[in-house]
C-alpha cells in the first residue's frame, strides 16, 4: 500500500474530532469537496468505506474504527519522535494543553504558571477552563494534556498526581445562623486563610441542627454534590434548596447574598477576598480525603514538557 495513505490520516482524525466533513474542512483550511475527494481516494485504496455517511451524526464503519486507532498510534509515535529529537537539544519545548475548572484556572494556576514559564520559556501554555465533569473526556480525547483540579476521577484510564489536600466547609451568612452556633463553631475568613480550622478543636456543626436552613446545592454532576449528599442522609433530612448551581464559586457568591448555606472548599476561601458577614463551619461527618491533583490520560505519551510541569507543580505546592 502506498506510503502516502498516512498523509491523509490527519484529515480522518480531524473529521472524527469535528463530527462533520464541513467542520473538518474549516478546521483544515481546505474546501469540503477537496476533503471529500481525498477521503474517497483513500477508501478506494483501502477497498473499504471509513464512514457511514447515511448516519447523522457521522459515524465510523468497523474498518474506520481500525484505521482511526492505527492513525492515533502513528500520531503518538510522531510526537514521541519529535520529543526525542527535542531532547537531543537538551531543551524542554513544545505546547502544553492545560485545563481546569474556574478555581484552578483563575486562582491556583496563574502564580504557578508564571514561575513555570520563567523556568521553561520555550514551552507554550495553552490554558482552557472547563467544568469538572467535562475534564475526563477532554483528557481522553487528547484535547488536554493535563488537568489541574480535584482528584475525583472515577475513570481507570486517568492517572492522578496529588498536589495538596483541601477540605469542604459550610459557608453561611451570619444573619441566617443562630448566634450560639456562630460563636461556638464558626471560623472567619482570616481563620481559614491561616489554617486555624485544621488545628483548632472547636466543635463541628451537626447538619441535624440546620434543618430549617436553606441550602444552595450543586448539580448532581459536581463532585462536591457527590461528596456531600451523604451528609443529609446521615442527618436524616432533605434540605430546603431555593437554588442549584454547577460551580462552587457561584455557590459562594450566592451564599454572600444570603440565599442560604453553601458547601465550598477551604482553597476557595483562602483564594478569595476577605468576607466579614459570613462564617465557615466544619461538618460533623466522616470526611473523605479530597486532594487537588494533576491528572492525565494513562495511555498518552508523557512528553518532557508534561513531565517537567508535573514535577514543577509537585515541588511548588510542597514548598507552600
Amino acid at each position: 500500500m502506498e506510503a502516502s495513505m498516512f498523509t491523509i490520516s490527519d484529515y480522518i482524525l480531524t473529521i472524527v474530532e469535528q463530527g462533520t466533513f464541513s467542520n473538518a474542512a474549516k478546521q483544515l483550511h481546505i474546501s469540503q469537496p477537496a476533503l471529500s475527494i481525498a477521503v474517497k481516494k483513500l477508501e478506494t485504496e483501502l477497498g473499504y468505506q471509513l464512514f457511514e455517511r447515511t448516519n447523522n451524526p457521522l459515524t465510523l464503519t468497523a474498518v474506520g474504527e481500525i484505521y482511526v486507532a492505527k492513525a492515533q498510534q502513528v500520531q503518538t509515535l510522531q510526537e514521541e519522535l519529535q520529543d526525542d529529537l527535542d531532547n537531543l537539544k537538551h531543551n524542554v519545548v513544545g505546547t502544553l494543553k492545560l485545563g481546569g475548572a474556574f478555581i484552578s484556572v483563575n486562582y491556583l494556576l496563574p502564580p504557578l504558571l508564571k514561575q513555570f514559564h520563567t523556568e521553561y520559556p520555550q514551552v507554550h501554555l495553552d490554558l482552557q477552563e472547563a467544568p469538572f465533569p467535562e475534564l475526563p473526556s477532554l483528557l481522553i480525547q487528547n484535547k488536554l494534556d493535563l488537568a489541574v483540579d480535584t482528584d475525583w476521577f472515577l475513570n481507570p484510564n486517568i492517572e492522578t498526581v496529588q498536589l495538596f489536600e483541601n477540605h469542604i466547609l459550610l459557608a453561611v451568612a451570619d444573619e441566617l445562623m443562630p448566634a450560639q452556633l456562630v460563636n461556638r463553631s464558626g471560623y472567619r475568613s482570616n481563620d481559614i486563610a491561616n489554617g486555624l480550622h485544621l488545628t483548632d478543636q472547636r466543635p463541628k456543626i451537626n447538619l441535624a441542627e440546620l434543618t430549617e436552613l436553606p441550602f444552595i446545592l450543586m448539580t448532581p454532576s459536581n463532585e462536591i454534590y457527590q461528596r456531600t449528599k451523604s451528609y443529609f442522609a446521615e442527618a436524616n433530612f432533605s434540605p430546603i434548596s431555593p437554588l442549584t448551581v454547577n460551580q462552587q464559586v457561584s455557590s459562594f457568591e450566592f451564599a454572600k447574598q444570603y440565599w442560604g448555606a453553601a458547601f465550598i472548599t477551604d482553597t476557595l476561601v483562602q483564594s478569595s477576598p476577605t468576607v466579614h458577614d459570613l462564617h465557615f463551619y466544619r461538618i460533623d461527618s466522616p470526611e473523605q480525603p479530597r486532594f487537588v491533583a494533576i491528572s492525565y490520560h494513562k495511555q498518552q505519551y508523557i512528553s518532557r514538557a508534561k513531565q517537567a510541569f508535573i514535577d514543577f507543580a509537585t515541588n511548588y505546592f510542597m514548598a507552600k
